[in-house]
């Protein structure tokens, strides 16, 4: 994908946003439920209900990461890539808030 592509994935898709929404609706309410003791448990919780709060919002913030990813970039991706990849970037989100 060139630059302009990459930039309408993101800001033009409507089917990967909302897929991206639910998979931080379903990692917020994961975390949710986490052990307190799991590591950047308070910030990972205030990503959770910030989420909970904006789900839209959060999934925006969420696609630039996703979309530049190869596999997504390759068209070759299911909602379980999609939640993978919400999972592993969640901590360096929840820094940002």
């Amino acid at each position: 994908m060139n630059y302009l592509e990459i930039y309408n994935e993101i800001y033009s898709n409507a089917n990967i946003e909302k897929k991206v929404v639910v998979a931080c609706l379903q990692s917020a309410d994961t975390i949710i439920r986490e052990d307190v003791s799991t590591e950047n448990h308070d910030l990972r919780m205030s990503w959770a209900r910030s989420v909970i709060s904006n789900p839209i919002q959060a999934a925006r913030k969420m696609l630039p990461v996703i979309i530049v990813n190869p596999i997504v970039q390759s068209g070759a991706y299911d909602d379980g890539d999609l939640l993978w990849l919400v999972q592993t970037n969640i901590n360096a989100y929840a820094l940002i808030l």
